[in-house]
């Protein structure tokens, strides 16, 4: 059986405190062909310093940017250099499952004819150095068309996903988007594709409170699904292009522009290739304020925090 090397792009900015969870999470993984690769973008704190015991294991590699770039920038320097068959990306203050990528490989093994894999993973936060719950987002399932079910739900996280080394070595993140310039990457990657989704937990990704960058993000998407929609071809590929549409009725909503929003929803009122349910939500939301909608959104992950808390105890 195939033996595949695994390549695991990990970038950093300033998080001496969280990279080495991170970096423990990866290099005790049973799985035995692994590459490491952290991209330093550029810190200034003792990151150099606090990695140095971990570089006597050799599948890790330490690389530190003279100028500060941005995580797009890092993880581009990462996909140059990575040597694996596979590629996974890691946010620094994100750490893995054990036995996360034994199990994504081993599903590899089973569909040698698939080159995508993504698990389950977990928000969370940290209060008083516990760690919260806030939900548990995955399913098992087979994706033929895993564009198509990106574009609807989201269900790729850059965290928790690997991807052939095919799919990703002509693409690059965007360095122009400090947002949802992972959501484009995977789009760009996954065109054509299908896809193995399993409903084992493979990354832990870590939520910071702070809502100042919620706004930035909507735009972004709006960007990005902006992009999509003039490379598609509308005779051809409408049930993604209402999609993208939708994922922008959702945006617009949530910023506070009624006008785009209802703009968005006349395109797709007849739309034979959405849920009607996620519809007809969106055009309710048009009638509520931006601000009450953040706040139920926040008040919302709080209270799920909250329950898993004491489900916890």
């Amino acid at each position: 059986m195939v033996d595949y090397k695994v390549t695991i792009i990990i970038p950093t900015y300033n998080r001496e405190q969280l990279l080495s969870k991170a970096l423990m999470s990866v290099l005790m993984q049973n799985y035995p062909i692994l590459e490491v690769l952290v991209i330093d973008d550029g810190s200034t704190d003792d990151t150099a310093i606090m990695i140095q015991p971990f570089l006597v294991d050799k599948r890790l590699k330490y690389i530190y940017l003279d100028k500060n770039r941005g995580r797009s920038a890092a993880r581009n320097v990462g996909l140059e250099l990575a040597g694996g068959d596979f590629i996974m990306f890691l946010d620094s203050d994100d750490y893995l499952e054990q036995g996360a990528i034994n199990h994504l490989i081993s599903l590899r093994k089973a569909n040698p004819k698939i080159n995508i894999f993504a698990g389950a993973y977990r928000l969370f936060t940290n209060k008083n150095n516990r760690e919260f719950t806030i939900y548990r987002r995955g399913r098992t399932a087979f994706l033929s068309d895993a564009f198509l079910e990106e574009t609807k739900q989201m269900v790729l996280n850059i965290g928790n996903v690997i991807l052939h080394k095919d799919l990703v070595k002509e693409k690059r993140f965007d360095e122009s988007l400090d947002f949802a310039e992972d959501w484009l990457f995977l789009l760009n990657a996954i065109k054509g594709e299908s896809a193995i989704l399993t409903n084992t937990l493979i990354s832990n990704v870590y939520r910071h409170n702070d809502n100042s960058a919620f706004g930035d993000i909507q735009r972004a998407i709006i960007k990005v699904t902006e992009k999509n929609i003039k490379e598609l071809d509308y005779s051809r590929d409408k049930k993604y292009i209402d999609n993208f549409l939708l994922r922008q009725l959702m945006a617009y909503n949530r910023l506070g522009n009624k006008i785009a929003a209802v703009l968005c929803f006349f395109k797709l009122r007849r739309s034979k290739y959405l849920s009607p349910l996620s519809l007809w939500r969106e055009f309710l939301f048009l009638f509520i304020p931006s601000l009450f909608l953040i706040t139920f959104r926040n008040i919302q992950l709080k209270l799920k925090t909250y329950l898993n808390s004491i489900c916890n105890l």
